[in-house]
């Protein structure tokens, strides 16, 4: 995982972030092909009390299928 930026404002706190993998396991309905894919995620969290309280995340998995089907 690789933090690519990270906001910390009031109680959120916010990270942008690619990842990578090896596709080893099924993958909605997609067995595995032992091909590299990447993908990216926003994820927010609220902070209550010095912990994480809620939380929050947007990740693009059409990416994902895209890499692993070969579009």
């Amino acid at each position: 995982m690789q933090v690519e930026d990270r906001i910390i404002a009031g109680d959120k706190v916010v990270a942008r972030t690619t990842h990578s993998a090896t596709h080893t396991h099924t993958f909605r309905g997609i067995p595995p092909t032992g091909k590299p894919f990447t993908y990216r995620t926003i994820d927010i969290w609220r902070v209550e009390n010095g912990k994480f309280a809620e939380h929050w995340d947007l990740t693009d998995a059409a990416e994902v299928l895209r890499q692993l089907r070969g579009e």
